[in-house]
């Protein structure tokens, strides 16, 4: 058996496809033949179940602004007392003392114009009223008050 020059060089594995060369039939002495059947393609239709579609309605829900309310209390021994109320109406972006104990009257009026400190970020109560009353708990007052957690209310209520 000869192998040609091609035939003996290593196979690299190479981006191009490979080239097959044909090989031809050794002479014998003895033909066979063998006849290949013919078959005729059949296009296969699938058939499917109908296609519901579903239409989803969107509703939309009116907006109702929220209000929320901060008690703040003074801490005291042997019961904490309620010192006053701040609250904020979305609708009008306002900020008010709702009501306060004649006694701390002064020590709430002056938490209502500070600004708080969370977690090292400072937030103005002039220019984030929302974010400054939702995070009055999670603050230091001073003077020991401390604030409960805001509650969401509608306005309507």
């Amino acid at each position: 058996m000869t192998e040609t020059n091609e035939e003996r060089k290593p196979r690299y594995a190479t981006l191009e496809s490979p080239v097959i060369k044909e090989q031809k039939p050794k002479a014998s002495s003895t033909k066979t033949t063998t006849a290949k059947k013919k078959t005729k393609a059949v296009k296969k239709e699938k058939v499917s179940e109908p296609v519901v579609v579903e239409v989803i309605k969107e509703v939309e829900v009116p907006y109702t602004p929220k209000r929320y309310e901060v008690e703040i209390y003074k801490k005291a021994f042997p019961v904490d007392k309620l010192a006053g109320r701040f609250g904020y109406w979305e609708s009008i972006d306002e900020l008010k003392l709702l009501e306060y104990k004649d006694s701390f009257g002064a020590d709430i009026e002056g938490l209502l114009i500070g600004d708080i400190m969370v977690n090292g970020v400072g937030i103005s109560v002039h220019n984030d009223k929302k974010n400054w009353i939702k995070n009055l708990c999670n603050t230091e007052l001073g003077f020991k008050f401390y604030a409960s957690t805001a509650r969401e209310l509608n306005e309507t209520e």
